[in-house]
């Protein structure tokens, strides 16, 4: 089976980046058993205990045995899955900035005026960006 390390639904893109692929029973594990209160990195190092690797290659060994008999892999409602990731992070995005465009407006009323100057102050309040990053007079203006 296909397992997206962040959930289509909290944001988390198709590709194989944040993919993996695990047997059914590993599978029903991580989301019965250890979703929620162990990272997907710690369950991947305490499943190292097994041959990965070789759990691996029969895992995906039986994938393309379905795909090639016709079986439809994947999220049978993979549209409304991506509808949803859309509506998150869209929510997840309006939250920041009415949460940091007040701060934005803040500072240009204290003499900030230019993109920049406001970028480094931000940095400089050890404000984080969406990511964590640095801001730059770009992600300002984006949140303008």
């Amino acid at each position: 089976m296909v397992h997206h390390k962040v959930a289509l639904a909290d944001g988390g893109l198709d590709d194989e980046g944040n993919m993996i692929t695990l047997c059914g029973d590993c599978h029903r594990g991580w989301h019965h058993h250890v979703e929620g209160w162990v990272s997907f990195d710690l369950f991947m190092k305490e499943t190292s205990k097994v041959d990965r690797k070789a759990h691996s290659q029969r895992t995906k060994a039986g994938l393309a045995k379905a795909s090639a008999n016709g079986v439809r892999l994947g999220n049978p409602h993979i549209d409304d899955a991506r509808q949803k990731a859309g509506e998150t992070l869209t929510a997840q995005k309006d939250a920041r900035s009415s949460n940091i465009r007040p701060l934005i407006h803040q500072l240009r009323q204290q003499g900030f005026s230019s993109l920049a100057a406001i970028a480094n102050e931000l940095n400089a309040r050890k404000v984080p960006t969406a990511r964590g990053g640095q801001w730059h007079p770009s992600s300002v203006r984006n949140m303008l």
